[in-house]
């Protein structure tokens, strides 16, 4: 091992042990053990607002008693009183609105951080463990609380087969639908409307798949998030919505689970890759598009959000949209249209 990873991983052990200070200052610390695709993780967190913002988001998941795959430990600088150990990095110049992501120097080693409210990530695929310290819990925006984790949850899915993809995800027991594009295409709000309508709901922006022979998608969250304008068109949804940190770059998170956990499901094989289109028409319906125009909904976002620096990454979209039909989903006005659409695609593919 390197000189910089041996620092890097006695870090790790530092925060560790920080932790545990942490849950000594602290009220009622959190432990899950919960399964995703049959690998078990662990998440264990120190303060009380902290604790609480970490389980409804994955609450639809199993648990597991089983030896765990990932191990993350998570506190709140601001109620334990324990602070983030001298870092053995160095800091950007902008700390509250530079993006810091940085693969380790070596053995792959992940440290990353956004703005100073979300905290920094940091995780070791050698022990798969991974810390996640933030200055104060209560500063939280609310995307954090629709997918807790989320930064560590993407270092470590290629490790078990998995990869997290930027996508919604609906559709029956028979399969289901890959929803892809960028922010504003309408992947949140034909995910919850077809999850009102009836349909299985495995995400609304971000699952985990293996894209093997038989690509299979994995639902990691059971929250839904959509934007305040366009919450007043879904009466059913609006007293169900939370809103932790009110902001107008921030949209209000509603858990699936808690209010239709018969409609939540785990795990289904991918039929189809839909890229919804808002028309303006009347009508809902689909055309089929070829592999590369799928690929051109599908990978900008997921590759430049998740994995910009993971070369692998286009290929085994390219794989995928290859493997199974893709179409673009033309999203009429009336509404109640869409979920019927998706419905009877699926079931001529199945």
């Amino acid at each position: 091992m390197s000189t910089a990873g041996a620092v890097l991983r006695e870090y790790l052990d530092h925060l560790f042990n920080a932790f545990d200070r942490a849950v000594e200052r602290t009220a009622k610390p959190l432990d899950l053990r919960h399964q995703v695709a049959g690998r078990t993780f662990r998440i264990r967190a120190a303060g009380r607002a902290l604790a609480a913002s970490i389980p409804p988001a994955l609450v639809h998941l199993p648990g597991s008693e089983a030896a765990p795959d990932l191990d993350v430990v998570a506190w709140d600088e601001t109620e334990t009183g324990v602070p983030l150990p001298p870092r053995p990095w160095v800091a950007p110049s902008n700390p509250t609105g530079g993006r810091l992501s940085v693969r380790g120097a070596t053995e792959g080693f992940r440290l990353a951080g956004v703005t100073q409210a979300e905290g920094v990530h940091l995780y070791d695929p050698e022990s798969r463990r991974g810390a996640w310290i933030l200055p104060d819990a209560r500063e939280l925006p609310n995307h954090q609380y629709a997918a807790p984790l989320l930064t560590i949850f993407k270092w470590w899915a290629p490790q078990i087969g998995l990869r997290l993809l930027h996508a919604g995800c609906v559709g029956t027991a028979d399969g289901v639908a890959l929803l892809v594009g960028r922010g504003g295409s309408g992947k949140s709000t034909t995910s919850l409307l077809s999850a009102l309508e009836g349909l299985d709901y495995l995400s609304d922006d971000y699952c985990l798949a293996s894209l093997g022979e038989v690509p299979t998608a994995y639902s990691l969250y059971s929250t839904g998030k959509l934007h305040r304008d366009h919450l007043s068109r879904f009466p059913e949804l609006v007293s169900r919505s939370v809103d932790p940190k009110p902001s107008p770059q921030e949209k209000p998170v509603i858990f699936l689970h808690s209010h239709f956990p018969e409609q939540v499901a785990l795990a289904r094989r991918i039929l189809a890759v839909l890229a919804p289109t808002v028309t303006g028409k009347p009508q809902t319906s689909v055309e089929r598009i070829s592999p590369v125009d799928s690929l051109r909904a599908l990978a900008p976002s997921t590759l430049l959000q998740l994995t910009p620096d993971d070369a692998s990454g286009f290929s085994e979209l390219g794989s995928l949209v290859r493997r199974v039909p893709s179409f673009r989903l033309n999203l009429g006005t009336r509404t109640e249209e869409i979920a019927p659409v998706i419905r009877e695609l699926l079931l001529r593919l199945s």
